[in-house]
């Protein structure tokens, strides 16, 4: 048993578990998530898309595989902490502990001076606390930055929270997506709200490149009647209850409106070429018609502006009867019935709500903290002992550096013996 904790804690088996969740998720990041093996088969082929689905590659952040490997990451972490939690706190206390460091020789060599408080002073290492060793002799000693030695650990906990807080999320993670153009209203799925969009714009810089895609929305909860109006642009997402909402995607789309009589009977959005249901208006009184929004070119001329055409499928029982093209707005008469499009430009938000991404974000926080204590936070003592010519000697241990901090010291006891001098002759 001793053995499978101490192979379940170990720094190795660490590794090859980031190894291996950072290839799998680098492998599954090639495949889009989400289709269906329907999908998956007509573009990669059925033996591939077989594949896909059955290692759940195509829901990565959901799958089995990836579950799986974040527990046992995060047991590892577990383990490593509370295992390695004394080891630290005997570290911690053996810094703290000035009379024991007292008998030791430290790990930076021996000097003589006779101003240590100079010293101390020239190093920051604060007022030095007075001592009797125990032979009886007089001695001055300082420590600095001893919570250096948590930092290492501490690192490890901000680790474990930020791996539990993103494979949390990701297991338990709510994301939904809506569609329109301006003007529109549409409930935002599983969430119970309800977006209108008011406004969509297109910012550009100088040069005329774009800048920006702002979407100006009013959110309502249906329920409590609270409204709430938010802009939402790449990289500067609103929130409303509990939910996060992004600016996603933009592109073209159309509004078909058909009339009769002068008076609109029925509208609809659609989009080039997407699922059918978002692609295809079907004549509510005449079943037997319907329309496809095909596509749009971009006809270039040189030395003219460019012309985007919009194209558009008449279909009657399932079969092609005829295909129609616009620069802009275009009406088919259909039995009576005039049907009218108009370019549009369509805006598509995504809804997420991650309940654990505060605790990701804490994991973030403690991990950099960890770091900077780790590497900034170099523990150091420095002690000094009066001999019997009236000297005093000089001592000190530090963990990592001990090159630099001998420098220092012996830096510190030049500059101390020449003020004294200085005094000496004023």
């Amino acid at each position: 048993m001793k053995k499978i904790g101490k192979f379940l804690s170990s720094m190795g088996f660490a590794v090859t578990l980031l190894v291996v969740l950072a290839a799998a998720c680098a492998l599954s990041s090639l495949v889009e998530q989400g289709l269906t093996q329907e999908m998956y088969a007509a573009r990669y082929g059925e033996g591939t898309a077989s594949l896909i689905m059955a290692l759940q590659v195509n829901d990565a952040y959901h799958s089995i595989w990836f579950i799986a490997l974040s527990g046992f990451l995060c047991l590892n972490l577990i383990l490593c902490s509370v295992i390695r939690f004394p080891f630290f706190r005997r570290r911690y206390r053996a810094e703290k502990d000035f009379a024991g460091a007292l008998e030791t020789d430290g790990n930076l060599g021996e000097r003589e001076t006779g101003d240590p408080e100079s010293v101390f002073g020239a190093l920051h290492m604060g007022t030095p606390e007075k001592h009797t060793t125990k032979d009886g002799r007089e001695a001055l000693i300082a420590g600095k930055n001893a919570a250096g030695i948590w930092g290492a650990w501490i690192c490890h906990l901000g680790i474990l929270l930020l791996i539990a807080g993103f494979a949390l999320g990701q297991m338990t993670l709510k994301e939904n997506t809506v569609w329109g153009i301006p003007g529109e209203t549409k409930e935002l799925p599983e969430t119970g709200l309800t977006v209108t969009i008011d406004d969509f714009r297109t910012e550009t810089r100088e040069d005329g490149s774009v800048d920006q895609y702002v979407t100006e929305i009013t959110v309502t909860d249906p329920v409590s009647g609270k409204t709430e109006k938010a802009s939402v642009s790449v990289n500067h997402p609103a929130s409303f209850g509990g939910f996060t909402l992004y600016q996603n995607n933009t592109g073209a789309a159309a509004l078909a409106t058909v009339e009769r009589d002068g008076q609109e009977i029925q509208r609809k959005t659609l989009l080039p070429q997407g699922t059918m249901a978002e692609s295809v208006l079907g004549l509510e009184d005449q079943p037997e018609y319907a329309f496809y929004f095909a596509g749009i070119r971009t006809m270039r001329e040189e030395g003219a502006e460019d012309r985007t055409l919009y194209f558009y499928d008449l279909y009657r029982n399932g079969t092609l009867q005829q295909d129609y093209y616009f620069l802009g707005d275009g009406t088919i008469d259909v039995g009576g019935d005039q049907v009218t499009f108009s370019p549009r430009t369509f805006t598509l938000l995504v809804a997420r709500q991650d309940r654990f991404a505060p605790l990701a974000l804490v994991g973030g926080v403690i991990t950099m903290i960890g770091l900077l204590m780790a590497f900034c936070l170099q523990p150091k003592t420095l002690w000094t002992i009066r001999g019997e010519n009236g000297k005093w000697i000089l001592r000190g241990r530090c963990r990592k550096g001990q090159a630099l901090m001998a420098e220092a010291i012996e830096e510190a006891v030049k500059t101390a013996g020449t003020h004294r001098t200085k005094k000496g002759n004023g």
